[in-house]
């Protein structure tokens, strides 16, 4: 989940599916690495949600890439 990015389609643990349109980077002790407490706001049909990167269970593959998981 660290290398989640901007166009990326995703599942969340609540089985929603959605495109990733933003990551809201948490900083702790002033580190740069993504927590799994950032904010990911997704786009599922018209609607978009913010989810925790931590709810974020899979990202589907594009054709020609391999599956990722948590």
């Amino acid at each position: 989940m660290r290398t989640l990015k901007r166009g990326d389609e995703v599942i969340t643990a609540g089985g929603i599916i959605g495109e990733v349109v933003s990551i809201k980077e948490t900083v702790k002790d002033g580190s740069t690495t993504p927590t799994m407490e950032d904010r990911i706001t997704i786009k599922s049909a018209e609607s978009r949600l913010v989810v925790e990167r931590s709810r974020i269970t899979r990202i589907i593959p594009r054709a020609g890439s391999t599956p990722t998981a948590p």
